[in-house]
């Protein structure tokens, strides 16, 4: 038989064309909703997203190919279709390499419709992104070691009394969480500790 509820699961994400991410990026404002094309996710991905929903915090550990970031993507749009029913906006942090920032903040506007700010992680790029506080972005992981980022999230916590981010993705997760004696690992737990939905996306073991 036919489950409809994970069947509408699959039509979660977008398949914006290149264009539209191109005039997102220029306005640095999400899709406008009329021009929004509709996407589908296969039906293991669907799962992922199901999965994800329910656990709350998750590793997806699939291969390489297997469309980590599209599970992603329908868990931020599930997400955001819940809260925008109480008028709340939904805010992401996704963290990957940062040779893969613009590629992966593409991705993500382009099955989303959502806006992502990008960062490398540098001095000068933390720097500015405090200056112009993001509703969505998408950083390297090293901006997980910068105190000015941490005191960042730690100061809006205390003025709002929410998170900054209501959902953090790790892209290649192990280099975060592979190891408890990292300075990644001890900061990270900083930034995750403080969020109730995260998800760890891995496409090799966790050598710990």
């Amino acid at each position: 038989k036919t489950n409809k509820g994970l069947d509408t699961l699959s039509e979660l994400v977008y398949n914006l064309p290149e264009e539209t991410v191109i005039a997102m990026e220029r306005r640095q404002q999400d899709c406008p909703t009329p021009l929004l094309v509709k996407g589908t996710l296969r039906s293991y991905q669907t799962l992922g997203v199901a999965f994800a929903y329910y656990a709350q915090s998750v590793l997806i550990g699939d291969s390489v190919g297997l469309g980590k970031t599209h599970i992603s993507a329908g868990l931020i749009n599930l997400l955001r279709t819940e809260r925008a029913a109480s008028g709340q906006p939904t805010r992401v942090l996704f963290l990957t390499d940062r040779n893969a920032v613009v590629q992966n903040s593409r991705e993500l506007m382009k099955t989303t419709g959502l806006f992502f700010t990008t960062s490398t992680g540098t001095q000068k790029d933390v720097g500015d992104l405090l200056d112009y506080p993001p509703s969505s972005l998408v950083a390297s992981h090293s901006i997980i070691k910068s105190y000015a980022f941490q005191d960042w999230l730690l100061d809006y916590e205390r003025k709002h009394h929410t998170n900054m981010f209501d959902l953090i993705i790790i892209d290649e997760g192990s280099v975060v969480a592979g190891s408890s004696t990292t300075q990644y690992y001890k900061m990270g737990m900083e930034i995750f500790k403080s969020c109730s939905r995260k998800v760890l996306l891995n496409a090799t073991p966790f050598e710990s």
